[in-house]
């Protein structure tokens, strides 16, 4: 079988041979208007082969689109569903935290309510407020806790000079 740009080529050919034939048999007017019949219908063929050659392509472009469109579709059908995981856990998040916060903001409410509590260390016989930065060094096994100064004072404990210079 023969593809297309041959095929233009032969039809050329074939065209070609036929003119001169008709030129040596007939006069110059019937080969006038042979001539411009023939070039008619060449031009007819090849734009009929260029259609031809368009479609396929405008098929195959479609095809492709085709195939684009379904990936794009794909693709924004997981990122929704990826959205609405990351919505929920979002929101779960914030559940979370708003329960938290709710938490703290009772316990700083039940915070003011209490008496302020002391802790006091059995190695250097010093005694702190319960949020002294020094106090926080001591170790949890050395510690005493009582909520009353008069127990310090009694066992001949020393005051913070940092957290207790207010009470003094």
């Amino acid at each position: 079988m023969i593809n297309g740009f041959k095929k233009i080529i032969f039809f050329g050919l074939i065209l070609i041979v036929v003119h001169l034939i008709i030129f040596i048999t007939f006069d110059f007017n019937s080969y006038f208007i042979f001539a411009l019949l023939s070039i008619l219908v060449y031009a007819i063929y090849i734009s009929d082969e260029i259609k031809k050659k368009n479609e396929g392509k405008f098929k195959q472009d479609i095809v492709r689109q085709k195939e684009i469109d379904r990936l794009l579709k794909e693709r924004i059908e997981k990122q929704s569903r990826l959205l609405k995981l990351y919505r929920k856990r979002l929101d779960q998040l914030y559940a979370e935290l708003a329960e938290k916060t709710k938490k703290s903001t009772e316990e700083k409410k039940g915070d003011k309510e209490r008496t302020v509590s002391y802790f006091g260390s059995n190695k250097n016989r010093i005694y702190h407020k319960e949020n002294c930065r020094f106090g926080k060094r001591i170790k949890q096994k050395d510690r005493i806790f009582s909520e009353d100064l008069g127990f310090f004072k009694k066992k001949k404990f020393k005051a913070c000079k940092v957290c207790m210079k207010k009470l003094q």
